[in-house]
This record gives C-alpha cells, sequence and structure tokens, in this order.
C-alpha cells in the first residue's frame, strides 16, 4: 500500500489540530487550614465556658463586664510585650494613627456596651435561651448595613438563610419551658445592635 503526499499531509494536520486542543485542568480542592479550626473550636469552646460561668457568678452585668474586660487588658497587654506585637524601637505600637486610636476606643465602647447588656440578660434569663435570641443578630447586622454601608450588596441567598434562623429564634424563645421575660428579652434586642455596630 502507498502512501501518497496528501496523507502525510492529512496527518500533520490532524496532530496539529490535536495539539491545538484545550487541555482541562485538574483544579484541586483547597487545602484545610488547620489553624482556622483550631481557632473556631477554641472561640466556640471558650463562649460556651464564659457564657455559663458568667451565670454561675451571680454578679451585676456591669461588674462582671468590668472584671472581664480588666482581665482581657492584661491579658492583651502581657501577649504584646511577649510576642513583640507591632514592636517599634521597644516600644509597642498599638495605635499606629489618631484615626485608628479614635475608631478604636468607638469600638472598643460599642463592644462594652454588648458585653454588659449580654451579661444583665444571662442574669435574667437562661443561658440557652439567651443564646437562642443572640442567633438573630445577623438580621440586625444587615439592617444596620442597608444604612451604614449602602454600597454593600446583600444576595437574595443571604437574605433567604436569615429566615429560619428568625423562625427558629422565635420558635425556641416561645416553647414552652422557656423563661423569657420582657426586661430579658429588651437586653438581647439591644446585645443584638450593640455586637451588629461592632461588625459594621
Amino acid at each position: 500500500e502507498t502512501i501518497t503526499m496528501n496523507d502525510v499531509e492529512n496527518n500533520h494536520q490532524e496532530e496539529t489540530n490535536t495539539n491545538n486542543l484545550p487541555t482541562t485542568k485538574k483544579v484541586s480542592p483547597p487545602a484545610i487550614d488547620k489553624t482556622l479550626i483550631l481557632l473556631i473550636g477554641g472561640w466556640y469552646v471558650s463562649s460556651a465556658i464564659t457564657t455559663n460561668t458568667s451565670k454561675i457568678l451571680e454578679l451585676p452585668g456591669t461588674t462582671l463586664t468590668f472584671c472581664q474586660m480588666f482581665i482581657s487588658t492584661i491579658c492583651a497587654a502581657l501577649g504584646i510585650i511577649v510576642f513583640k506585637l507591632n514592636d517599634v524601637g521597644g516600644i509597642p505600637r498599638i495605635f499606629p494613627t489618631e484615626k485608628a486610636a479614635f475608631m478604636t476606643i468607638v469600638l472598643s465602647l460599642v463592644f462594652c456596651g454588648g458585653l454588659i447588656t449580654l451579661n444583665a440578660s444571662i442574669g435574667s434569663m437562661h443561658v440557652s435561651t439567651v443564646m437562642t435570641l443572640r442567633a438573630a443578630e445577623p438580621v440586625s447586622t444587615w439592617l444596620f448595613s442597608i444604612v451604614l454601608l449602602p454600597k454593600e450588596e446583600t444576595s437574595c441567598n443571604a437574605l433567604l438563610c436569615l429566615i429560619p434562623i428568625v423562625l427558629g429564634a422565635g420558635l425556641s424563645a416561645i416553647a414552652p419551658g422557656t423563661n423569657v421575660n420582657v426586661h430579658g428579652f429588651a437586653l438581647v434586642v439591644v446585645c443584638n445592635v450593640f455586637f451588629s455596630l461592632r461588625t459594621i
């Protein structure tokens, strides 16, 4: 069987077309950040211990918040010194600019207000009830973001996710056996407002 020049050219053309086909690259799944998992786990455990301990101590909301903030400040100062965070010439540089210092003070006041109302609500109602009502915080965060962050858009999927959160918190709050009262409920609402402003 004889091979003509046309056959050679056709074979060469087919090889060229095959080589020019786009190749699909396999996309590997993102690696799991073990540090992030540990941080989330540590936050969850510490939060559970803090809320239950706050209930056991039976201290007024302001007194309990002062103790928590005082001890946290000492731990933070020791962490800055030991780990040399933002260390410039041996002096910890906590606020790089005046604006950063002002915003940090405002954020601290908002955060402190959230802790006071949270501790007061825990003293007024059961811990599980307070934490269930606290689950409605994304709703207030979304409402404040509309006013304070108009450029940021919220997807429909994110809004739809808020519906079961609100319904679940509401059903849990009115379930038989819960000790929801007007004073505690109002404190949780104010607490959600404070923490929503902190997030924004």
